[in-house]
């Protein structure tokens, strides 16, 4: 298992390279494309990987989050 993930997150390491530098020749700013091509390389890793996740929203938002998904 621990080979298997170290593979994978080479490949996703390799994957946000070349993605990156593909978004960066299509005209998107750095920033951008590090994030997308983050996102896009994700689906390289199994569903039983662990993803952290950070959300932002102001108190409002957060009510109406809680609203919907309980």
């Amino acid at each position: 298992f621990i080979e298997s993930m170290q593979q994978s997150q080479k490949a996703y390491d390799e994957l946000v390279h070349i993605l990156k530098d593909k978004y960066i020749k299509s005209g998107m700013t750095s920033s951008s494309s590090e994030k997308k091509a983050i996102e896009d390389a994700r689906y390289v890793f199994p569903n039983a990987c662990e993803t952290r996740i950070m959300v932002t929203m102001n108190a409002r938002s957060l009510i109406n989050f809680f609203k919907h998904r309980w």
